[in-house]
């Protein structure tokens, strides 16, 4: 057997028996006892076979959707520990991340870099991600329960159709054969030469057929019902599965889909805090090389013995473009340049020109220029003391002093003005130097009609300026607007500087860039780590959601035979009686499809039992018609002496009667056998007996000897039977006393084995050849008067009947005479 899980072992033996007892020419008769179980239809399964077990191994549908949903879970939760981990790297620890990290150009992306870390630490969508997916994973679990229960059921419900099938198979099968039998158990006493005895044994049969086969149609018509109703709840069973499947792989991708949208939050946080730190990161290297070029240009004076201008210069202009400007003004500045003029007197008004562009595209100059830490000032020679430290301060110089220094250099070269050697000394009569410090080349400034003019004091000494020139007060009016010296600013009159030696800042930011950058490029690494987890398991999801889809746009149209996973759907039911196209197709069928032709098939496993139950019909009509013919038959055997003795003797005479025969431990049985062989003409009656002897002996055995041959036409052939007992040549019987034609019939009619309802055994009677080798009652029970043997044998059941009848009642009136006494 290869049917999963077949209902009861019960049936499965009725079908065994069913089917050979078809095969064998005889009624199903073992079937009713096996099928009418009442728990029949309420079995559950109690033993699968191997092939029984392929619902369980088979691998369902829903199998790799539940194996994408456990990998996605999983990646989700590596992504959540990945952040958590970044997280951690950033935010806590001797590590971590500060708003005090690198100098002020890189402290924006540091601030981003900061805020988006925390945005992760305090965003819950990967936790709630993998939350979905769990419930995910649930649910395709639970669809693939459903699953198990939609091929369960479709087994199940398969295994009731494929019984009920082999039951009406085998129904119709018994009914006809029954018919066929009955027909030819019939057809062998339709000749004259039966006898009443082959009649009656005929009509026995038949009646035994047809009472077994009523039986087993309405035991198989019961089962059938019952395993339809097993069928139906087999189907409910499968469209509740596909409910739950529905529902649970519908869940399913709700929840992915919300996993899917908490990801995409995941990622883009995640995203966030990647490119502040890459911005972080850019910004970090930009000021470690800044603060690189400016530490090689400070090693170069450091390495000096006594500091030159040209080396300190250098230090001025990377300090400048790498530090002051990135850091102080605008670390967005574009475009920064810085450039050294000299200026007119070489010294105090030289300046660094340092022109850039906003990140608002403003274009800006400024001026700057630097003088030594130690450098002494004199405010008669401004050549003093220049200092020979090698730390610098630096200050910034106006546009007003720029303007004028522009203009006396302009004023000299158009007035063929020679300066002489700039490098003479300072204390030389007529030196540029001199002339320098005693004031010649001063520049005054005036405001005329909201413009800002210069003239020179050498100007206004030869009276060649072209202008109305007025001192009052120590106060020159140039066109009657006042005007005031234009000094250069110097370390020690400037009110913005920089002391390079000792700014904290400007040292820390020297010392600390690269351990800046350090420290951010080792964020990289789990920044890395968590993205790709997060990239990973949006890819898983995203591939799970495609497994669900998949699921749900297959699983209507799933085979039959892939859900049970067996190779032919009609061997695994054993199916029978259906053809091989059939066969074939079932393995192309759909769930729904297989389920419409089980209903079609139970349909006609219905309809083989209705038709096998009406057919039931033709076999009690020819049971009817032999039990009519034989009543004719039986109608001419008149046993009314014995009835009359029976109905005529009252209750005394009958009590008085067993009284006598209970007063003796023998059996009434030599009665009997002298009755018989007074009858039958083959012995005497033994001494004792009186019983009478028949006038005549038996020509003819059974109940040929009994047919009334004074009416032949009373035996015509035009029943089922077909029977004539009065054809010439047969031997007829003249009976003296009908007593005697009964107790004859009786010899003839007794068989060796009969068992009566009471329970009596009876004992053979060793007599010779006599024809009533019956049993009667044994020394352990009393003895059957004679004509109660004839009665039994006349009446069969009905006599043993009215024979149990009269013991009670005897047994009753001797409780009576006993209580009178």
């Amino acid at each position: 057997m290869t049917r999963k899980g077949l209902a009861n072992k019960n049936v499965i033996s009725a079908i065994t028996i069913a089917l050979s007892a078809t095969m064998a020419m005889a009624p199903v008769a073992s079937l009713a006892q096996e099928v009418v179980d009442p728990e029949l239809a309420n079995n559950t399964v109690t033993e699968t076979t191997e092939a029984g077990q392929a619902t369980e191994e088979a691998a369902t549908e829903t199998g790799t959707a539940d194996a994408q949903a456990d990998t996605a879970q999983e990646a989700a939760e590596t992504a959540a520990d990945a952040v958590e981990t970044l997280v951690e790297d950033v935010l806590e620890g001797d590590n971590a991340a500060s708003s005090d990290d690198g100098g002020n150009a890189a402290a924006d992306s540091i601030s981003d870099f900061a805020a988006a870390a925390q945005d992760l630490a305090d965003d819950k969508t990967l936790r709630a991600a993998a939350d979905s997916l769990a419930d995910a994973n649930d649910s395709i679990d639970d669809a693939e329960e459903a699953n198990r229960a939609i091929a369960d059921a479709l087994s199940d419900g398969g295994t009731d159709v494929s019984i009920a099938n082999d039951i009406a198979n085998a129904t119709e099968a018994s009914v006809d054969r029954a018919n066929e039998d009955v027909d030819n158990i019939l057809a062998s006493v339709q000749d004259s030469n039966a006898t009443p005895d082959q009649v009656k044994d005929a009509v026995d049969q038949v009646d035994k057929i047809y009472d077994q086969v009523q039986k087993d149609v309405q035991a198989a018509k019961q089962t059938v019902s019952d395993l339809s109703n097993q069928y139906d709840t087999a189907k409910a069973a499968l469209a509740e599965a596909e409910k739950i499947f529905n529902e649970s792989v519908g869940q399913a991708g709700a929840d992915v889909q919300s996993a899917k949208l908490n990801l995409e939050t995941a990622q883009q946080k995640v995203d966030n805090l990647e490119t502040a730190l890459v911005d972080a990161q850019e910004e970090l290297d930009a000021e470690n090389k800044a603060a690189m070029a400016i530490r090689a240009a400070d090693d170069l004076v450091k390495a000096e013995k006594k500091p030159t201008w040209g080396k300190q210069t250098k230090f001025m202009e990377n300090y400048m473009m790498y530090y002051y400007i990135y850091q102080m003004i605008d670390p967005d500045a574009k475009d920064i340049s810085v450039k050294l003029d000299k200026g007119f007197n070489g010294q105090e008004s030289s300046r660094f020109v340092v022109k850039y562009a906003r990140s608002d595209g403003a274009k800006e100059t400024q001026y700057f220029n630097y003088d030594r830490t130690d450098r002494t000032y004199s405010d008669e020679d401004m050549w003093a003391d220049l200092g020979s430290s090698k730390d610098l301060v630096i200050y910034e110089k106006s546009a007003e002093e720029i303007e004028a220094d522009q203009y006396i250099a302009s004023y000299c070269k158009n007035n063929n003005i020679t300066l002489g050697d700039k490098n003479e000394s300072a204390k030389h009569v007529g030196s540029f130097r001199y002339r320098v410090n005693q004031g010649e080349f001063d520049v005054f400034a005036y405001e005329d009609n909201g413009v800002t003019k210069y003239i020179a004091r050498d100007e206004i000494n030869n009276g060649s300026s072209g202008r109305k020139v007025e001192e009052i007060d120590g106060v020159y009016y140039i066109n009657d607007n006042p005007a005031h010296k234009v000094n250069y600013t110097t370390a020690k009159t400037a009110t913005v500087k920089m002391d390079v030696a000792s700014d904290t800042e400007f040292q820390d930011f020297l010392s600390n860039a690269q351990a800046y950058v350090d420290k951010y490029n080792s964020y990289t690494a789990a920044t890395e780590a968590a993205k790709g987890a997060v990239e990973t398991a949006q890819t898983e999801v995203d591939t799970l959601s495609d497994a669900i889809t998949e699921l749900q746009d297959n699983h209507s149209s799933r085979l039959a035979k892939d859900v049970l996973g067996v190779e032919d759907v009609a061997s695994y039911f054993e199916l029978n009686n259906i053809t091989a196209d059939e066969a074939g197709m079932l393995n192309k069928m759909t769930v729904d499809e297989v389920v419409r032709f089980f209903d079609e098939l139970l349909q006609k496993a219905k309809d083989k039992v209705d038709s096998a139950e009406l057919k039931l019909q033709d076999l009690q009509t020819k049971l009817t018609e032999a039990e009519s013919e034989l009543d004719e038959i039986m109608s001419h055997i008149s046993p009314d002496v014995v009835m009359e003795l029976l109905d005529s003797a009252d209750d005394e005479q009958i009590f008085d009667e067993y009284a006598a025969a209970d007063s003796t431990d023998e059996t009434s049985a030599d009665t009997v056998a002298a009755a018989a062989s007074a009858a039958t003409g083959t012995g005497t009656a033994p001494a004792g007996n009186t019983a009478q002897t028949a006038p005549g002996a038996a020509q003819a055995g059974g109940f040929a000897a009994a047919v009334d041959a004074t009416n032949p036409t009373a035996n015509a052939a035009d029943g089922v039977l077909g029977l004539n007992r009065a054809e010439e040549g047969d031997v007829s019987i003249e009976a003296t006393n009908e007593e005697a034609l009964a107790e004859t019939l009786a010899v003839n009619k007794l068989t060796a084995a009969s068992q009566d309802k009471s329970g009596q055994n009876l004992v053979t009677i060793n007599d010779g050849q006599t024809a009533l080798a019956g049993e009667l009652p044994g020394a352990d029970a009393q003895a059957m008067s004679w004509w109660w043997v004839i009665v039994v044998a006349l009446l069969g059941e009905t006599g043993r009947r009215m024979y149990k009848e009269h013991m009670e009642k005897k047994e009753a009136l001797k409780k009576i005479k006993s209580e009178d006494k």
